[in-house]
């Protein structure tokens, strides 16, 4: 705690600051330094779980997103401690939520964990088919998305390597565009829509068509 006030107050601003502070008269000041550091970090990435995100801070879609991840970790903590139950009512409430704002990779997760528990927990047939065809969906879906951000990665390197490769770039942009714009209407997350256009913006900057 007091590492972290430190911080916080700006008196504590390198390793040498913690180890006069803390192991003055010691030898062994450089390893207790770097195990106090371990200490304070591990404790912060717990307290992350207890943030409140109902602050003017966050805005509706990073509250969800917050929130969806917690969940799932939630579940996979509930479910290896064979709490079926409370997992598959966690999963399926998050699901609601994590469908609705389009996150892929909560959606694919959550859908795979219901699959296999409806087909061996429960023998329910209709929702084991429910939730492995909506899986097959949000496979389909987070492939697409990482296609779209692969090419949005390559462009970024060419570009921050090479920057007067314009047509280079363009015609990349063009093939990408061609491969993907048909699924705009179809994919509707975020993310696959955040790339695309992107791409969309590339192609026509490097055209120079900026009608």
């Amino acid at each position: 705690y007091k590492l972290y006030e430190g911080i916080l107050q700006e008196r504590i601003q390198s390793d040498e600051d913690i180890a006069r502070t803390f192991f003055p008269d010691t030898k062994h000041s450089d390893a207790y330094t770097t195990r106090l550091k371990r200490k304070l970090r591990d404790r912060l990435v717990n307290t992350l779980f207890l943030i409140d995100l109902n602050t003017p801070h966050y805005n509706d879609l990073q509250r969800a997103h917050a929130s969806c991840y917690k969940n799932l970790s939630a579940m996979h903590t509930l479910s290896v401690r064979y709490k079926h139950k409370a997992a598959t009512e966690l999963a399926e409430k998050t699901l609601r939520q994590s469908l609705y704002y389009g996150f892929t990779e909560i959606n694919l997760s959550i859908a795979r964990y219901l699959s296999i528990f409806y087909s061996t927990g429960r023998k329910d047939q209709k929702k084991t088919q429910y939730y492995l065809k909506m899986a097959k969906e949000q496979s389909f879906i987070l492939n697409q998305e990482i296609k779209a951000e692969n090419a949005f990665i390559e462009l970024g390197l060419i570009n921050a390597y090479n920057m007067s490769a314009t047509k280079q770039i363009s015609e990349k942009a063009s093939k990408y565009v061609e491969e993907l714009w048909p699924l705009i209407h179809k994919i509707k997350t975020p993310k696959f829509n955040m790339y695309v256009f992107y791409l969309l913006i590339t192609f026509y900057e490097k055209s120079a068509d900026y009608r």
